[in-house]
């Protein structure tokens, strides 16, 4: 799987760099295959064929690849915690721009071929 710049059709810079960062570690990488494998079971085989944006598929890999990333994080406290400042509002900012589907059907389409 590997989710270059091209291949994700020039997204924003948080998008590019959360994608960049899952295909460049080799343990987030391997969490992120497996989150992918978690979400394909979860739908059957008639709603897998088309990893478009409203997919359930994608839905559910994006909240879950959400979900990790922000659990992850170790300054998760100033995004929830409602911290007020200059740098909580960026962090919440860049988080709020990731193009999580995005990510999601790169990861999908890596994970049919």
């Amino acid at each position: 799987m590997t989710m270059t710049r091209q291949r994700m059709e020039k997204p924003n810079y948080p998008t590019y760099a959360v994608g960049l960062w899952i295909d460049n570690d080799e343990d987030s990488q391997r969490h992120a295959e497996k989150l992918t494998s978690l979400a394909v079971g979860k739908i059957d085989a008639a709603q897998r064929v088309d990893p478009d944006p409203c997919s359930p598929l994608v839905y559910f890999l994006a909240r879950d690849l959400r979900d990790w990333i922000f659990d992850e994080s170790p300054f998760i406290d100033v995004v929830t915690d409602g911290l007020q400042g200059l740098y909580p509002d960026l962090l919440r900012a860049t988080l709020e721009d990731v193009d999580w589907e995005r990510i999601a059907r790169c990861l999908i389409e890596g994970y049919d071929s």
